[in-house]
């Protein structure tokens, strides 16, 4: 499927729905949610077709703040000051 094809579908979800997105941020969320669920991001970015690894950081930011997040409560857990981690 084309981004084009792509493009018209999510004009016509838009129009439907009433509420305004653009088909890259299908992408965005696609490769955040394959990160961010620990997916080996250089598979990620090959999916995606990004040729820079720079470009392709802002959508691994999100899985790095969760990763982050877990590892910190994981840590509180093991001194026993806390019985909860955040769900990525």
């Amino acid at each position: 499927m084309s981004y084009d094809t792509v493009r018209k579908l999510v004009e016509k979800i838009r129009v439907k729905i009433g509420f305004y997105f653009h088909a890259h941020q299908l992408r965005h969320t696609f490769a955040t949610n394959l990160v961010i669920d620990g997916m080996n991001p250089y598979h990620v970015m090959t999916l995606t077709r990004h040729k820079s690894v720079n470009n392709f950081r802002r959508y691994t930011k999100a899985a790095d703040q969760t990763a982050a997040e877990n590892a910190y409560f994981e840590h509180l857990q093991n001194r026993g000051n806390v019985k909860n981690k955040v769900d990525g």
